[in-house]
């Protein structure tokens, strides 16, 4: 994983604020296609816990931007 997540506006650790962080990196292309976001990194990158980062996988999973796959991770479609 060779990319860092950061917050672009003000920190929060609400899942809608993680939600946009991870949307704006998937659709500016920080994130490619194929690639695995990980649970543990994002959440030391943006220092946070990763119940509100679940959320927001979740949310982005219904919107179709990413896939998760059991006992594999979440991936960018």
């Amino acid at each position: 994983m060779g990319h860092k997540f950061e917050w672009q506006e003000q920190r929060t650790t609400t899942p809608d604020g993680v939600y946009r962080v991870l949307r704006a990196a998937i659709l500016d292309g920080t994130v490619p296609a194929g690639g695995q976001l990980r649970e543990a990194h994002i959440a030391a990158d943006l220092g946070i816990s990763r119940s509100p980062l679940r959320e927001a996988l979740t949310k982005l999973e219904e919107e179709g931007l990413i896939v998760k796959i059991p006992f594999r991770g979440a991936f960018v479609v």
